[in-house]
Formats: C-alpha cells, sequence, structure tokens
C-alpha cells in the first residue's frame, strides 16, 4: 500500500470527503428545521448540478493544486450561509456553491488519481475510493448526528477542525494543469454518453429522493444520522471484493447486466412500497447494497476506454451532470405537484432499465470490454 502510487491522493481524498461528509450528512434535518419544504430542497439540489454545467462549460483550464483551494474555502463558505437560512434564496445560492466545489475538486482529482494507477489495477483503484467513501459514509453521519443533536454548533465548529487535514494536504498533491474542450471531451466518449446520460437521470433517486423523501419518516439529527450510516454500512460489503474480481475477469458486463435490471426493478417497486418506513427501510438498504458496485463498475467503464482521462473525465461529468439536473428537475416537479413522488419513480426505472438494454443491443460498445 506504501508503494502504491495511488495512496498520496486517496488519503488526500478521505480527508477532504470526510470534512463534506460530515458538514453536510445531517444538513437535510438542519433545513427542515430552518423552514425549507422539501421541494426547496430538491430545487437547491437541481441548481447545485446546473452550477457544475455551466463551470464544466465555461472553465476549461484547471490548475489541479488551485482548484483543489478554491472547492474547500468555497464548500465552507456555502456551509456558512446556511447557518441560519432567512430565504429560500439564501439557500439556492449555498446550494450553488456547493455544487462548484464538486467541480474544482473532483473534475482534476479523478484525472489525478486515476492516471496514476496502472490500467490492470483500475477496478481496484476505482474500488479503493468509493470503499473509503463508503466507511466516511458510515462514520461521519454518526458522529454528526449525534453531535447536533446536542447542538448544531458542534457542526459548525468541528468542520472548521476538519478542514485543517485538507488544507495541509493540498501542496503536497500533484500539481498538473487541466486543459480540456468541452467538444472533444463530448467526443472522446461518444460511444458510452448514452450510458452516462441514462446513470445520470437515475441517480436522482440517489442523490435527491432518498435523502428527502426520508424526512416523512426520520426528522431527529441523530436518527438521520444512523440511518446514513446504516445504508453506507450495507453496501459496504461487497464494493472492495468486486473490484478485484471484475479485474481479474476482464467482462464486466457479467455484473453490469444483473445489477442494472436490479436496480430497475427496486426503483418500480418504490412506486409501490415505498409508503410506510420498513418499505422504505428494505427497499432504500436493497438500492445501497447494489449501488457501490454499480458505481465502481461505471467509473472504470470510463477509465477501461482507453481514452486520455484529461479528455473522457470531463466529458463523463458533463454528461452525467446534464442527466441528473433533468433527473432531478422532473423530481422537484413531482414533490412541488404530487407532494409525495410516484409517477418520477417510472420514469428513473425506466432509464436504468435502457441502461443494459443499449450496453447489449449497440455495436458500438464492443469496442470496450463490456460485450
Amino acid at each position: 500500500m506504501r508503494n502504491n502510487p495511488v495512496t498520496g491522493p486517496l488519503v488526500f481524498l478521505i480527508a477532504y470527503v470526510w470534512l463534506r461528509t460530515f458538514s453536510g450528512a445531517i444538513l437535510p434535518t438542519h433545513y427542515l428545521a430552518q423552514g425549507i419544504t422539501l421541494s426547496d430542497m430538491m430545487g437547491g439540489l437541481t441548481f447545485y448540478f446546473a452550477g457544475q454545467i455551466a463551470l464544466l462549460t465555461v472553465f476549461t483550464r484547471l490548475r489541479s493544486r488551485s482548484s483543489y483551494l478554491l472547492a474547500t474555502l468555497v464548500s465552507m463558505l456555502s456551509l456558512m450561509l446556511i447557518i441560519r437560512i432567512t430565504s429560500s434564496w439564501q439557500f439556492y445560492l449555498a446550494s450553488v456553491l456547493a455544487g462548484t466545489t464538486a467541480y474544482f475538486f473532483f473534475l482534476p482529482f479523478n484525472v489525478g488519481y486515476f492516471s496514476a494507477g496502472t490500467p490492470e489495477k483500475t477496478g481496484r483503484n476505482s474500488a479503493m475510493m468509493f470503499t473509503s467513501n463508503t466507511i466516511i459514509s458510515v462514520l461521519a453521519p454518526l458522529l454528526a448526528g449525534a453531535l447536533a443533536s446536542v447542538s448544531m454548533n458542534y457542526i459548525w465548529a468541528f468542520s472548521l477542525v476538519f478542514l485543517l487535514p485538507v488544507l495541509f494536504l493540498i501542496p503536497r498533491q500533484r500539481d498538473f494543469v487541466l486543459d480540456y474542450s468541452v467538444r472533444e471531451s463530448l467526443a472522446s466518449i461518444r460511444s458510452i454518453r448514452t450510458l452516462l446520460f441514462l446513470e445520470g437521470i437515475w441517480e436522482t433517486l440517489v442523490f435527491g429522493i432518498i435523502p428527502f423523501y426520508t424526512l416523512y419518516f426520520i426528522r431527529s439529527p441523530a436518527g438521520y444520522g444512523t440511518y446514513l450510516a446504516f445504508l453506507s454500512l450495507v453496501g459496504a460489503v461487497a464494493t472492495m471484493t468486486l473490484g478485484s474480481v471484475t479485474d481479474r475477469m476482464r467482462k464486466r458486463a457479467v455484473f453490469l447486466y444483473p445489477i442494472t435490471m436490479a436496480l430497475s426493478a427496486l426503483t418500480f417497486l418504490f412506486a409501490a412500497g415505498g409508503g410506510d418506513v420498513s418499505s422504505w427501510l428494505i427497499l432504500t438498504a436493497s438500492v445501497q447494497f447494489l449501488l457501490p458496485v454499480f458505481w465502481t463498475l461505471t467509473t472504470a467503464m470510463v477509465v477501461d476506454s482507453g481514452v486520455e482521462l484529461t479528455k473522457a473525465i470531463p466529458g463523463r461529468e458533463l454528461i452525467l451532470t446534464l442527466g441528473r439536473v433533468i433527473g432531478l428537475g422532473a423530481a422537484w416537479a413531482s414533490f412541488v405537484w404530487e407532494g409525495k413522488p410516484f409517477f418520477i419513480y417510472f420514469l428513473l426505472g425506466l432509464a436504468m432499465l435502457l441502461f443494459p438494454v443499449i450496453l447489449f443491443g449497440n455495436k458500438k460498445y464492443r469496442r470496450y470490454v463490456y460485450v
């Protein structure tokens, strides 16, 4: 592990994700207490990703260390904006700023991380990254929920403490310039653009509906943090093992087909069985069990494509984010017009169902190792 070239970036990622997860894990309960409605939360998340699209198409040249620093400082600014919320527009502004941090951090980080590894270790390195995130997603919400149940002031104070290791590690990261053309980036992933777009639409379930709809059942910070930790613990079991297996097999479609079909079926079931807390726990846990594996495989799908990562990853982020904005916009409308979402599950389930259909039926995907 010590001689692994991705160890340094991985430690940096852990520090940053811990900061972001701890400070943001139980924020939906804080928003609710501040008078922000569930539809407003969905709208804020839509703005979160819409801001990323603007940045991806305008700021096409980044220096990695400067970008990491900007992401970290702006994330703290967005956090300060929601300590006391006096209007929904203040919340939307904080959401847009928080969205820019995801762009400024993860775009250069993903390029640097996967460029540091070797192709035969792509699945393992991808699994290491997602497993680290999953472990953090178990521990950080538990701590945040426990502290917030006493006082939200502990969240703001400890966030400043956790900021320090991130700032310490930034100068120790490899400094490089990421300079890309939007047109070239999109062209470089032509063969997988549709799959990424469908993935982005479906992720509305994970990023928006599950975190916010859960507030119908769980509203206390401690209970909400425990629920998030439970979901992450469910997803932690299979990730690293499957990453090693897929590296050896090099036929990732063996896993992508059943996983995507299972996720589609589960999404449809939300429309029928998500109305009580027991069904909600079972369905969300089932999705979370498959989710880290799905993300590991689809990330490896881009890295395995053989395209230069400085082109492929910006294109991947742009298409994913476009899909997320469309899906979240539809979910936002569902929350506004339906109160409790129903029809949106059919849209998201169909998007995921099309994933294995297109993967199997289109010959242009045969240039990769997935079919």
